[in-house]
């Protein structure tokens, strides 16, 4: 939570592999020192900020454009494989969140990728 997410190369070519080519992602590589070993990860990082929102529908915080509970447009969502939130600031671009479709979601399992965790999101 709040944290940038690392990807093994094995959840990168996945996540790859079932992209769409319209979210528009580009990978940061980033390497993690151990004590032992040097391990590298990669950081799915957005080119452009997706319009993915129900907006009338989307809970702010009063007085803001911070976004409390989003609520994600179905036809907006569905031509992603993957996407985040569109926050007005740089925070879009690297997420700490990520939302993935069904197919996704099922290639992910099938593969027995570990250090995810889903939840429903509310999309209308």
């Amino acid at each position: 939570n709040l944290a940038w997410p690392l990807m093994s190369a094995n959840m990168r070519s996945v996540i790859e592999s079932n992209l769409t080519g319209k979210e528009g992602v580009q990978w940061i590589e980033c390497r993690i020192e151990g004590p032992e070993d040097e391990r590298i990860y990669y950081i799915l990082c957005f080119k452009n900020r997706l319009d993915v929102l129900e907006v009338n529908k989307t809970m702010f915080a009063p007085g803001t454009d911070f976004i409390v509970k989003p609520f994600f447009s179905l036809n907006k969502i569905g031509g992603y494989s993957i996407f985040n939130l569109p926050a007005s600031d740089a925070l879009w671009k690297i997420s700490s969140s990520l939302y993935i479709n069904e197919d996704l979601k099922k290639v992910i399992q099938q593969q027995r990728l570990t250090g995810v965790d889903f939840e429903e999101i509310t999309v209308g």
